[in-house]
């Protein structure tokens, strides 16, 4: 059986390590931005677990909650084939 703190490592390996590696490989980060890949995807993940049906908006508070201003529309922007790859 698994236990809880097993799958907080993995959850945390997942929302980190592996985010980056593959916004990275994906080409969703080509530059240092205040947006990194594990961020975008912790902002996602997270704030559409708490609210499928989550604005941009609410997404940005998301964000905002995890250290990075960003406003809907540059989140929007972040949104491509590499995004979802990343994802």
């Amino acid at each position: 059986m698994v236990s809880v703190a097993e799958i907080g490592a993995a959850m945390k390996s997942v929302l980190t390590t592996v985010a980056t590696t593959a916004a990275r490989e994906s080409g969703f980060v080509q530059r240092a931005s205040k947006l990194t890949g594990a961020l975008f995807v912790q902002t996602t993940v997270l704030g559409w677990l708490n609210n499928p049906n989550a604005s941009l908006g609410n997404l940005t508070q998301v964000a905002a909650a995890l250290g990075v201003t960003i406003s809907p529309q540059g989140l929007d922007q972040r949104f491509s084939r590499a995004a979802a790859e990343t994802l």
